[in-house]
């Protein structure tokens, strides 16, 4: 069976699954939306350095991104009606993303060819994205409901197209190098044994649901899956909050793929916070970081197929800014991998 194939099956069995869990959230709701006069621009960095402190595996990523307000074309609308799940009473924002992810192994000062750890590859990609939230009641079934019978939850949909070249082209390689030389640390000599250029095709989506437990705790499932040549995979996780005003995002903007959150925040106090635990896991069906190039000669490892995420951090919102803090801890990812890997993340948000 070809890749493609695999993506196309992978993409049903996800839906179906998607489908059925959705079925248990189909209770009589009535969607309520509010306006965001300003759009956002975010900065995202994840490294090793702030986690481990060692200089393996996925060791360096960083995303810019500009996502609008809820005003946009009528086109807007249109391309989101495409988007599964959505409703036309949905708040509609759209973005644009640019990011950069290096991977080494876990001792890059050797310029052979070490066979028994993950490939050295960058990914230098684009995301355009569209993405739509709103506040649900939701009623019995038996009709009306006394206000203190109503529940009331939000939910997001999160729809990301990306394009992007893995390889030499991707330039991993020149901005490790020149990091280490501002920090004066080793050199990174096992360059030459990087994947080849690869144009990379992604398509990823990611529904959400936010529940209000009490004033100041919520939790916040998710699902959801991504296909093409760079990962195919699917995705279920969880994060529980506690803060003093909840419900202006749905946690902090972290990188694919681990458990997403929103690139944007609607503020309601000058000063507000949250610390968060999330717990994520995913079956991966291909990973060109470790399974190699598709159509070309490669290093390669064997995965693993199931790969878990632990995360917690804080996050504090200063009138239109955010700031985020985030350790992640992952299970391995390849066989012969020796230890699990821990990152950090730091995340700044601006509405504008």
């Amino acid at each position: 069976m070809n890749s493609f194939s695999i993506d196309k099956t992978a993409a049903r069995i996800v839906c179906v699954f998607l489908s059925l869990i959705l079925c248990q959230f189909s209770v009589a709701e009535k969607a309520v939306t509010g306006s965001d006069s300003k759009g956002a621009f975010s900065f995202a960095i994840e490294n090793d350095l702030f986690g481990s402190g060692t200089d393996r595996h996925y060791t360096n990523g960083f995303q810019i991104a500009y996502i609008s307000d809820t005003y946009h074309p009528e086109w807007i609308d249109k391309a989101a009606s495409f988007v599964p799940l959505y409703r036309s009473s949905d708040n509609v924002r759209f973005g644009v993303a640019l990011g950069q992810s290096i991977f080494t192994p876990d001792d890059i000062s050797q310029p052979a060819l070490i066979v028994g750890d993950r490939p050295y590859a960058g990914w230098l990609y684009t995301t355009f994205s569209l993405t739509s939230d709103a506040r649900v009641i939701s009623k019995s079934e038996g009709g009306e409901a006394d206000q203190n019978e109503r529940s009331e939850y939000r939910y997001a949909n999160a729809l990301d197209i990306t394009v992007g070249i893995v390889g030499p082209s991707a330039l991993a390689e020149q901005t490790q190098k020149q990091f280490h030389e501002w920090v004066n640390t080793t050199t990174p000599r096992g360059w030459d044994n990087q994947l080849k250029d690869e144009f990379g095709l992604n398509v990823a989506y990611t529904r959400l649901w936010q529940y209000r437990l009490s004033q100041h705790t919520d939790i916040t499932p998710q699902a959801g899956f991504s296909v093409g040549n760079v990962y195919t995979f699917a995705n279920a996780g969880i994060m529980v909050r506690f803060g003093n005003s909840l419900g202006n995002d749905f946690g902090p903007p972290l990188i694919r793929p681990s458990a997403v959150g929103s690139s944007y925040f609607t503020p309601k106090q000058s000063i507000e916070w949250y610390v968060f635990a999330g717990l994520s896991g995913r079956y991966v069906e291909r990973d060109i970081f470790l399974d190699g190039n598709t159509n070309k000669d490669s290093h390669s490892v064997e995965k693993e197929n199931w790969v878990g995420d632990i995360q917690v951090g804080a996050v504090v919102n200063i009138g239109d800014i955010q700031f985020g803090l985030t350790q992640i801890y992952r299970t391995r990812e390849f066989e012969q991998q020796k230890a699990t890997n821990r990152f950090g993340a730091v995340n700044v948000v601006w509405r504008y």
